[in-house]
C-alpha cells in the first residue's frame, strides 16, 4: 500500500508541475462607465486597475462612450485608478470580485485640478447588472473558519455548497446527494479552475465528482461558488446548476498552514445488534505553502511569477464506508473457499452476517496534491 501512495504523489507531481497557467479564464470582469458631474460621458479616461494581493496592473482607455472593461481577471481585490485631464483624479480601493462574477464600478469624475483626488474606500455594488445570472458564493473566510467532519471520507470545500439557498440534500443530510433547484441527483456539473469535472465511466460531474470522487481540500481552495440560474451557454452538461471552484495562487508574501483533523470511536455510540463499538479511526493531515518566486526571469521589472502548494492525505482505519463486493467462483459455490485470499495470501475471513459483526479492515487512501505556478503578466497583462 505505501508503494502505491507514493506513485500516487510521484504521478500527481509529474502531472501537476508543467501546469504553467497561462491561459486559464475564470470570467470575472470589472466594468463601467466614466462620467461627469452631469453624466455625460468622458472618452479617453485613463484607467488603472492594481492588484491588492499581487500589485500587478492592467490599464485600459475608456472608449468614445466612456466605457472600460478589464476582463479576465483572478478572483481577489483591486483598487481602481482614473484620470482625465480637467478632471480630479478619481481612487476606489478594495473592491472585491469573485469567480463568474462581473462587477460594475461606475465612476463620476469631479471638476479640478489633477493634484486633487477622491478616493472611495467603499466596496463596489454587488449587483450584477449585466445579465440575469443567478449565482451563490462561499466565501475564503466562511471556508476557513466552518468547520468539516472528517467521517467516512476526506474532507472537500465543496461541500459547503449546501449552504447555499435551493440546495437540499433529502433526510440523510449527506452532500453526495445534493440537489439543486429541484433538480435531479447527479444532474449538476462541477467547474475546477475552469475545466469541467466530467467522469468518462458514469458521466458523472457536479457534487460526485467535487464533493466525493475527487474531493478539494479547504486549505487548497480560494472560493466555491454555484451557478443556479440562467448561466452562459458554455456550461452545458447540467440540469440543475454548476459548481465552480478555484484553487489558491500565491501572493506577495509567503503563507502557510498546517493542519491535521483526528476521529476516532470514543464518544461514538455503539450500533444496534453490536456487542461492541466498531473501530473508526480517521486522520486527515497535510499542509500548504505559497508565495512568490523571486528568482532571475520569473521576478523583476513587470513580471512576476507565484507558487502554491498543498498536500492532504486522509487515512481511515476499520471503517466500513466502502464495502467489498464480489461473484464467487465454482469453488466457492461448493463451499470451499480457500481461494478467498488477501494481496498477501492470506485467508480472508468467511462469516454469517445474521449471527457475528461485520470484520472491520484497515484502509489508506492515497494522498491528493495541488501544484499552482502562474505568471501575473498572462493573469493581469499591462
Amino acid at each position: 500500500m505505501r508503494s502505491r501512495m507514493n506513485e500516487g504523489v510521484v504521478t500527481a507531481l509529474l502531472l501537476l508541475v508543467p501546469g504553467i497557467l497561462l491561459g486559464q479564464s475564470f470570467n470575472t470582469t470589472i466594468r463601467g462607465t466614466v462620467t461627469d458631474p452631469s453624466g455625460a460621458v468622458i472618452p479617453g479616461a485613463e484607467l488603472t486597475l492594481k492588484s491588492a494581493d499581487t500589485d500587478t496592473v492592467a490599464r485600459f482607455t475608456a472608449g468614445a462612450q466612456g466605457l472600460y472593461q478589464f476582463g479576465n481577471l483572478a478572483r481577489g481585490t483591486y483598487d481602481l485608478s482614473v484620470s482625465a485631464k480637467g478632471f480630479r483624479d478619481f481612487v476606489q480601493k478594495g473592491i472585491v470580485v469573485n469567480i463568474n462574477e462581473t462587477r460594475t464600478v461606475n465612476v463620476k469624475l469631479e471638476v479640478g485640478a489633477s493634484e486633487q483626488r477622491i478616493e472611495v474606500t467603499a466596496e463596489g455594488s454587488p449587483l450584477n447588472q449585466v445579465d440575469a445570472t443567478i449565482k451563490q458564493s462561499i466565501s475564503p473566510t466562511t471556508i476557513e473558519q466552518l468547520p468539516l467532519a472528517v467521517s467516512g471520507n476526506s474532507r472537500s470545500a465543496a461541500n459547503f455548497i449546501t449552504l447555499s439557498p435551493g440546495v437540499t440534500t433529502g433526510g440523510g443530510n449527506n452532500p453526495f446527494d445534493a440537489r439543486i433547484n429541484g433538480g435531479m441527483e447527479m444532474g449538476d456539473e462541477a467547474v475546477l479552475d475552469g475545466v469541467t469535472m466530467q467522469e468518462g465511466l458514469m458521466s458523472q460531474s457536479g457534487m460526485v465528482a467535487l464533493g466525493n470522487d475527487f474531493p478539494m481540500t479547504p486549505e487548497a481552495v480560494e472560493e466555491v461558488s454555484i451557478l443556479t440560474s440562467n448561466y452562459e451557454p458554455q456550461y452545458g452538461s447540467t440540469t440543475s446548476g454548476v459548481i465552480t471552484a478555484v484553487t489558491k495562487s500565491g501572493k506577495n508574501d509567503f503563507h502557510g498552514e498546517v493542519h491535521e483533523f483526528h476521529h476516532n470511536n470514543v464518544l461514538n455510540a455503539r450500533q444496534f445488534g453490536a456487542p461492541t463499538k466498531p473501530k473508526d479511526l480517521e486522520n486527515e493531515f497535510g499542509g500548504s505553502v505559497g508565495g512568490p518566486i523571486k528568482l532571475p526571469g520569473a521576478w523583476g521589472g513587470s513580471r512576476r511569477s507565484y507558487f502554491f502548494f498543498n498536500y492532504d492525505a486522509w487515512y481511515i482505519r476499520g471503517g466500513t464506508r466502502f464495502p467489498v463486493t464480489s461473484i464467487p467462483s465454482l469453488q466457492e459455490r461448493q463451499g470451499d473457499f480457500r481461494d478467498w485470499v488477501d494481496a498477501e495470501g492470506k485467508l480472508i475471513p468467511v462469516y454469517d452476517p445474521a449471527t457475528t459483526p461485520m470484520p472491520l479492515l484497515d484502509r489508506r487512501i492515497s494522498p491528493s496534491c495541488v501544484i499552482n505556478f502562474w505568471d501575473a503578466m498572462a493573469r493581469l497583462p499591462t
